[in-house]
């Protein structure tokens, strides 16, 4: 697996610049997510996952003075990072942030809603995460997960033959269970999984987020970062050549750039599952 973007937990993907830039790109829209997901003022709230906080914060805002945030990663820096962040929000002694992981969470606390941005796909067993989290929420609380499915990206003008080699590849090789393990479809599977771990009232939200010729800097370099991530998890598996290919479609120094073709698009999709425990 590449270094790419990996934060001091080892995780890949999850490096501080590498959050904080996908943050950016997609704040206004962010923002008006939380509006729209099941929270509500005054809920005491968990965030697992947390990174950098930039989700922790806005969720901070929705809860209102009377709400508090408790906020969860294992990586050092990011959290140092967070922290930076917390001394100057006007909710900072409603947030809290803590280097923990969700397995290490106290029985004895209970939560109106628990919420996951992107963090579950870096389980390998997430059953036994989303186990925890039932038992962590109060009676008919909220459990509010985002993630991603890298079949939903849609990148143009590429060679489609060339892209369903690379995603038929990472489907059947890519999510390897090890210390760097990370699923790129995991959105697929979280119908099936909230179900099976008992959790109920299942509704769905979908944000997508599209850039067309002519992108900035930082849109080019947020759609590369995606891009790559595709060749470096087909590289990972072994299919170098594709990836090399897939690479140089990316590279500002190859003939076969597409950010520079009048035709060039790029969509892709967040998926977000609303969920709760039964009442009783």
């Amino acid at each position: 697996m590449s270094d790419r973007f990996k934060s001091s937990s080892g995780k890949p993907y999850s490096e501080d610049k590498w959050l904080e830039n996908h943050h950016a790109i997609k704040s206004r829209l962010r923002a008006e997510l939380v509006q729209k997901i099941d929270l509500r003022a005054g809920d005491s709230v968990l965030d697992l996952g947390c990174g950098t906080g930039s989700w922790t914060f806005l969720i901070a805002d929705r809860v209102g003075h009377r709400g508090s945030v408790d906020a969860i990663d294992l990586d050092e820096a990011a959290l140092e990072a967070a922290e930076l962040k917390r001394h100057s929000h006007h909710h900072r002694d409603r947030v809290n942030f803590d280097q923990l992981s969700v397995f290490d969470l106290r029985e004895e606390h209970k939560y109106d809603a628990i919420t996951a941005f992107n963090s579950l796909c870096y389980i390998d067993r997430p059953e036994v995460a989303l186990s925890v989290v039932r038992h962590a929420l109060k009676p008919g609380g909220r459990f509010i997960v985002k993630d991603s499915d890298l079949g939903s990206d849609f990148f143009w003008p590429v060679d489609r033959g060339l892209y369903f080699s690379l995603m038929t590849a990472i489907q059947e090789r890519g999510s390897i269970a090890n210390d760097d393990y990370y699923d790129p479809f995991f959105a697929r599977q979280l119908p099936k999984l909230l179900t099976e771990c008992g959790f109920v009232h299942l509704d769905t939200l979908a944000q997508s987020f599209s850039f067309v010729h002519p992108v900035d800097q930082h849109q080019r370099t947020y759609i590369a970062e995606n891009g790559r991530m595709i060749s470096d998890r087909t590289a990972a598996i072994g299919e170098r050549q594709l990836a090399a290919q897939w690479s140089t479609l990316f590279d500002d120094m190859s003939e076969n750039c597409i950010f520079d073709s009048p035709e060039f698009l790029y969509t892709m999709t967040e998926f977000v599952f609303q969920a709760r425990t039964p009442s009783s």
